[in-house]
């Protein structure tokens, strides 16, 4: 046995582009910890030809395309990929459909999987249900159970995903766990979080800056957030709304909207951290979520967050350094809470020493070391 854990994903798990690069944080912090682990490195392009086949045989067979990473045909070609001796590893996958459960076993291994929703949850609130024919569908089900069932332990990234695999799909309550991810930077050594300075925010000398990450601005709520910063300007408050990322036509040219380009956290960290820390509050309004690590980012250097309690988002916004909201509420009241952090100093330096204090929490190395424990605590109790 070359390693005693590997871990894995649909996709190199050891490149920070593969599942937003969870698997990758993961395994370079578990490394760092003294972990013994391997990740699993596959390269997709190699089954390309594979997935066009097998799409062009669902048409023929009347059935919707789609699905082919869930498949059997997608098993047995990608792990042509992978070396003997990981299958024999205590192996974290950070996909539930994979690697096939009873394989592992029978060279010697074992799986816990660690996931953000289930797949009936994608089904449910991302649209997946008009994408993938009902036979397909079917099919991914039957085997997320039999996943589910044949691993050793499941963790999930909120208690929002636990409740989909305990209720849904009648697992045991006691062998899944809850483990917050952490926020994807690799943080220097000496690195540490402080909330931003107590001082009047809201002028046209220290605008208040409300922070925005990511590509999918529509789901992820931009406009409405826009809005929000355009009723508080409308109070008398300057405002600013920025965003890393892509920059819809719409929003370039809006007054109190600044766009500071899409950061590439692997080789500007650094760039991306300052720009975390530029921000007075991160923001994620989005109407489904299942786990957003953007705002796990905010926190982890000092900054409190802001956003709608939907899906998983109800424990990654945290009580004590969130400005929590529900999808109902309209945005006058949103700009309310806006309002009383800008006029309620006790509130606001709550909020952020909150923030300051849960810094540490909301990176990989608590996340690690609880789904290490687990597994350990697990080995024990089958001696």
């Amino acid at each position: 046995m070359s390693s005693k854990y590997s871990v894995t994903a649909i996709g190199d798990a050891s490149k920070k582009s593969t599942f937003s690069g969870i698997p990758y944080h993961f395994w370079h912090t578990a490394q760092e910890s003294g972990l013994s682990i391997t990740p699993w490195k596959m390269d997709m392009e190699r089954v390309t030809l594979k997935r066009k086949i097998w799409n062009v045989f669902k048409i023929l067979q009347l059935q919707s395309p789609g699905g082919f990473q869930y498949s059997q045909e997608f098993n047995k070609s990608i792990l042509k990929q992978i070396p003997d001796e990981l299958l024999s590893t205590q192996v974290i996958s950070f996909n539930q459909h994979f690697p096939p459960v009873q394989l592992i076993y029978a060279k010697g291994g074992k799986v816990y999987h660690y996931i953000d929703a289930t797949f009936k949850q994608l089904l449910d609130r991302y649209g997946f249900a008009g994408k993938i024919g009902y036979k397909t569908k079917r099919e991914i089900l039957a085997k997320e159970i039999d996943q589910f069932t044949g691993a050793e332990m499941i963790f999930t990234f909120q208690q929002w995903a636990k409740d989909s695999v305990v209720n849904d799909y009648k697992i045991p309550s006691n062998k899944v766990k809850v483990v917050m991810p952490g926020a994807n930077i690799v943080f220097d050594t000496d690195y540490v979080a402080k909330a931003s300075p107590d001082e009047k925010i809201g002028t046209k000398k220290t605008p208040l800056v409300l922070g925005f990450v990511g590509k999918d601005w529509k789901r992820k709520g931009l406009l409405r957030l826009v809005n929000i910063r355009d009723i508080l300007e409308r109070r008398g408050w300057e405002v600013i709304v920025r965003c890393a990322g892509y920059a819809p036509g719409e929003f370039k040219t809006r007054p109190g909207v600044e766009f500071v380009g899409f950061i590439d956290k692997t080789s500007e960290t650094e760039r991306f951290i300052k720009f975390l820390e530029s921000c007075h509050i991160g923001c994620l309004f989005s109407e489904a979520e299942f786990s957003s690590i953007s705002v796990l980012e905010f926190i982890s250097v000092g900054r409190p967050v802001a956003g709608f309690v939907v899906d998983g988002m109800g424990d990654l916004f945290m009580p004590e350094c969130s400005i929590r909201h529900v999808v109902e509420d309209s945005d006058e009241r949103i700009a309310d809470s806006f309002e009383r952090y800008l006029l309620d100093s006790t509130y606001n330096r709550n909020l952020k020493k909150g923030a300051e204090l849960k810094s540490n929490y909301v990176r990989w190395g608590r996340a690690v070391k609880e789904v290490v424990n687990h597994i350990a605590t697990k080995d024990l109790d089958n001696d």
